[in-house]
């Protein structure tokens, strides 16, 4: 059994997760509550580009440790990214981050 930190989505994976991402897209696109705020966004004279990062975590059934024993996996964070820092910026969060 691979380690889950080596795990590489196979091309149907893949083809689920893209469909998952255009389903949230098109939801929120669809929102009358997230359009009504964007037009008063637009009302007071600014442009609007809403761009969402989502961080979809999947495992197969059964793998992973502890799986199906109750007991809770010790999983170190991965560190941020570049992206990360940056959208963490853009957004007003502030502090430190592990390197």
């Amino acid at each position: 059994m691979a380690d889950s930190h080596d795990f590489e989505p196979d091309g149907f994976l893949e083809g689920l997760a893209n469909d998952l991402m255009q389903a949230i897209g098109r939801t929120l696109n669809q929102s009358d509550q997230v359009q009504e705020v964007m037009e008063r966004i637009q009302t007071q004279g600014y442009r609007v580009a809403v761009v969402l990062a989502a961080l979809t975590h999947v495992t197969a059934k059964g793998e992973g440790e502890g799986a199906d024993t109750g007991e809770e996996a010790e999983r170190q964070p991965a560190p941020p990214t570049p992206f990360d820092r940056l959208f963490l910026r853009q957004v007003g969060i502030k502090g430190e981050l592990p390197s």
